[in-house]
């Protein structure tokens, strides 16, 4: 009887590890672009041909403590705005009036948070 039961319970395992997988979950990995800089709004941010925003306060991503409350007086007082963007090569442009403040072509792999710091 128990070689019976012994023999059910293996079998049951074998096949239960051996089926097809049809359902994957896992972790979506977006890539991020984080500007910071004294005075962001009022500027316009373009990203790419298909992304472009007029900076206003509502727009400004609010700041957050590091690890275990650490902070950081140097980004604290800056304005902060955070998008996700494209993986591949985005050409961001940042403009205040007439004139350009930034004007690059860079790349965004997957998951990657770059930063970019205007001083004015």
């Amino acid at each position: 009887m128990f070689k019976v039961i012994s023999l059910c319970l293996a079998t049951l395992l074998i096949s239960a590890c051996g089926s097809v997988q049809k359902i994957e979950t896992g972790v979506i990995e977006q890539s991020k672009l984080v500007i910071r800089s004294e005075s962001l709004v009022g500027t316009r941010v373009t990203i790419g041909n298909s992304f472009a925003l007029s900076v206003s306060k509502k727009d400004l991503t609010p700041f957050r403590m590091g690890v275990l409350g650490v902070s950081d007086s140097e980004n604290e007082k800056l304005d902060t705005l955070t998008f996700e963007v494209n993986e591949g090569n985005q050409r961001i442009t940042v403009v205040m009036g007439t004139t350009t403040l930034f004007d690059k072509e860079l790349y965004f792999s997957k998951g990657q948070t770059r930063e970019l710091r205007i001083r004015q």
